[in-house]
């Protein structure tokens, strides 16, 4: 999968479940304090992010900071490219 495909993804997903709109959510965007989730929020994205690319993000790479977009996005391409691999 082409990266700009998954950060569209990963936008998607962030925007469908905090209501903001996809060109809100820059690089640098805080997923909490920026864009208004709480943890149950990141979690339930994880989840979403997990499932759409059939991949695993340990919690302890999201429970202990307030990701940044870029950082989720990191996390999602080191997996796929893990994945694909095996």
């Amino acid at each position: 999968m082409a990266p700009e495909n998954v950060s569209l993804i990963v936008k998607e997903i962030i925007a469908g479940k905090l209501d903001v709109r996809t060109d809100e959510i820059l690089p640098e965007s805080q997923i909490k304090e920026d864009l208004g989730a709480d943890s149950l929020d990141v979690i339930e994205i994880i989840m979403e992010i997990e499932s759409s690319f059939l991949i695993t993000i340990p919690d302890e790479e999201i429970e202990s900071q307030d990701l940044t977009f870029q950082q989720v996005l990191t996390l999602v391409e080191d997996r796929i490219k893990t994945n694909g691999s095996k």
